[in-house]
């Protein structure tokens, strides 16, 4: 007998798959007076959401108190473990790529006129009225299909946000040609909120899939950003024939700054359709992206870039203090680069290899790119023969897996220290550098700090010979403080059978004697490989050519100045 009701209580469903077959979903009303008694009353599988009474199935017993749920599988009743439902926005499948959108209360909300099966609804409800969101697909079935699609033909615009959470459970979010050259999802202000989607979003159209730029106002603080806040999506497949430029993911902080927050995908799916993977643009930007933190599985089959830190040197300065994890990048074209970046102090470790067509340079570091950290774990099969390239940029440190390698910066602190304070770093000069170190001269070891001398030891210049021999006329080379600019550490270095030559050849250098120099001439000063020839090396068409040299010196300090 039923007895009198007390609470009237929603009832959420879950995903029922068994043996093969799909069961849908049934949100529904239940009665229960709160006193842990059984009565007979069940719900037919045709109307759940009408409640009949009959004899089939009976109210299980244990019921704890008022306030606890139920749940029905598609066969019988029983007590959801999890209690109340959260007083949060539910979007749930009810079929196969059907959901249902719900408020705290277990009313159903209006999606009938939606373009986006109810997700932009969802999305706007909960952040209008001080809701989380949860939506629940349940992802492929053991039938091979996918049934938790929502499809979207206009882009899902997710708006300012603040101490939110939006959970995206087992779906694909499915944004066909139509979409055009729309973005997928945009992304303004976020502060403080966690953005998860578990599955995948996959976009046809010829735009960027998934763009993030703050634009708007918190109304809070008034701040434009998105800072602080965590975001993982499992997959951005970008299926379309995109225009240049484009990419899966696009950072474009235009008028406010990404700054402190954490950004995991699974995948990076280009398709050989677009060009970039990841790109931050901030060419016309007039903010920046610092100091978050980037994790990437795999990218892959990016035409152009794998991940693209700026497009020019209007870069300098708007992308610093990043730190990028990716497993593999895996570029589509035989030009294609890995890694590039125009940014500075960020650190950045990945692998590459040519598997899906092509690979030019692992990492490609830009004429404005300063004092980055990088690591390349592996570059197999690049075209150029290069883990990296550097047209002109100064004072990054570079490991690659062919041996460790610099482009002169403070290593100091790298270096191998003895008791007798002798410091031992490697650097490495490619083509650039070298066809130009009679103008801007190579910076072996950085100035140490106000009131410092480093002593010159010793250096050894070993040269990996290109494909075609340097050319020189008297062109001999030495080590100097000051850029270049000050006094001479080092007696005069030969080039004639040494720079010119096709094979790898090594030659030495050694201190200056009796050198006299005035203090301010050397202290605080670095040191430099120069050319103090007349003209700069020539030859190398291939620009394959590099020079390593192994420095040995001391720092000394309280020079009593």
């Amino acid at each position: 007998m039923i007895k009198q009701v007390t609470t009237l209580l929603f009832i959420f469903g879950i995903l029922a798959i068994c043996t093969g077959a799909l069961m849908p979903q049934y949100p529904f009303f239940v009665q229960h007076n709160g006193a842990g008694e059984h009565t007979a009353i069940t719900a037919t599988s045709a109307d759940v959401e009408s409640l009949t009474v009959n004899s089939s199935y009976t109210f299980p017993t244990g019921a704890p108190s008022s306030g606890n749920i139920l749940r029905y599988d598609g066969s019988s009743l029983g007590w959801y473990a999890g209690g109340p439902p959260p007083r949060a926005v539910m979007m749930v499948r009810v079929g196969d790529g059907e959901f249902k959108v719900y408020d705290p209360d277990g009313l159903e909300i209006d999606i009938s006129s939606s373009t986006t099966d109810g997700l932009q609804e969802a999305i706007d409800y909960a952040n209008d009225n001080e809701y989380n969101l949860y939506v629940y697909g349940g992802g492929a079935s053991t039938d091979g299909e996918d049934h938790a699609v929502i499809t979207c033909t206009t882009p899902i615009d997710v708006p300012v946000l603040r101490l939110k959470v939006f959970v995206l459970d087992s779906v694909t979010v499915d944004f066909p040609s139509s979409i055009g050259a729309n973005y997928g999802f945009d992304f303004d202000t976020c502060i403080l909120s966690t953005f998860y989607l578990n599955g995948q979003i996959v976009y046809a159209g010829t735009g960027d899939a998934v763009y993030f730029d703050p634009r708007t106002a918190d109304p809070v603080d008034s701040v434009t950003a998105i800072e602080s806040s965590m975001f993982y999506i499992g997959c951005v497949s970008h299926s379309g024939t995109a225009a240049n430029n484009k990419a899966c993911v696009r950072f474009r902080p235009s008028s406010g700054y990404i700054q402190g927050n954490v950004f995991t995908f699974g995948e990076i799916q280009a398709g050989g359709n677009t060009d970039r993977g990841i790109f931050v643009s901030v060419s016309d930007a007039t903010s920046s992206f610092l100091g978050n933190i980037v994790q990437i599985s795999h990218v892959s089959s990016p035409v152009e870039y794998g991940i693209l830190l700026g497009e020019s040197t209007l870069a300098d300065g708007k992308i610093k203090g990043n730190i990028w994890n990716v497993g593999l990048i895996q570029p589509s074209d035989a030009d294609g680069v890995a890694f590039s970046t125009f940014g500075s102090n960020d650190y950045i470790s990945f692998s590459a290899d040519d598997a899906h067509g092509g690979l030019d340079y692992g990492l490609q570091v830009q004429s404005t790119a300063d004092e980055n950290f990088c690591i390349i774990r592996m570059c197999d099969g690049a075209s150029s023969g290069n883990y990296w390239k550097s047209p002109s940029a100064e004072l990054n440190r570079i490991f690659d897996a062919s041996g460790t390698s610099y482009i002169g910066n403070d290593i100091s602190a790298y270096g191998n220290i003895s008791a007798d304070n002798l410091h031992t770093d490697i650097v490495t000069a490619t083509y650039g550098y070298i066809t130009a170190l009679r103008a801007a001269p190579f910076q072996l070891v950085p100035a140490q700090g106000d009131g410092t001398l480093i002593e010159f030891v010793s250096a050894v210049l070993i040269l990996n010979a290109g494909s075609e021999a340097l050319t020189e006329s008297d062109d001999n080379l030495q080590i100097v403080y000051d850029s270049g600019n000050g006094a001479a550490v080092s007696e005069v270095i030969e080039a004639t059978g040494f720079i010119n030559q096709t094979v790898d050849t090594i030659t030495r250098a050694v201190p200056i004697a009796d050198p006299i120099d005035a203090a301010a001439d050397i202290v605080n000063k670095n040191l430099a490989l120069k050319n103090i020839g007349d003209s700069e090396y020539g030859g190398n068409a291939s620009e394959d050519v590099t020079m390593r040299v192994i420095i040995t010196y001391r720092v000394h300090e309280s020079l009593g100045l």
